[in-house]
């Protein structure tokens, strides 16, 4: 749970943790509270997104873990970053340390936070990919 001011009066504003509005219980007003939030903490999640993703593709997959993780430190509710860190850890795994059952872990976290699961648009993505690191590690 985390505070936050309302714009329009100042009075103080309980966040839950998955949370992105939030009314004010003083005057009424809806406000947008991961913006405000990430403008307080100066943090960006996009740009934390981007080296996560830029990390993945180029294989640095302790970089890429550490960065969604960071991403799920501040707000748990991104669906691609629980899934994007299970990756990671799945392509981290090694035959005498493995991660498969964190890297299903995660990425179940994930799916259960995609809100439309039958736009999710990745998902054939995400099975090539999870059949990759299966492979690997059993081969």
């Amino acid at each position: 749970m985390k505070a936050t001011a309302c714009p329009n009066c100042g009075a103080n504003i309980e966040v839950g943790d998955l949370a992105e509005f939030e009314k004010c219980n003083y005057c009424g007003t809806n406000v947008k509270v991961r913006e405000i939030i990430r403008y307080e903490q100066n943090y960006d999640i996009a740009e934390w997104f981007k080296i996560a993703d830029v990390a993945y593709k180029a294989g640095n997959y302790e970089e890429a873990y550490e960065y969604y993780n960071k991403i799920l430190e501040e707000e748990s509710i991104h669906a691609k970053a629980w899934i994007g860190k299970g990756l990671s850890a799945g392509r981290l795994s090694e035959p005498e340390e493995q991660r498969l059952y964190e890297m299903y872990t995660l990425i179940s976290q994930g799916y259960e936070n995609i809100k439309d699961k039958k736009s999710f648009e990745f998902k054939k993505t995400l099975i090539n990919e999870v059949y990759i690191i299966i492979n690997k590690n059993y081969n």
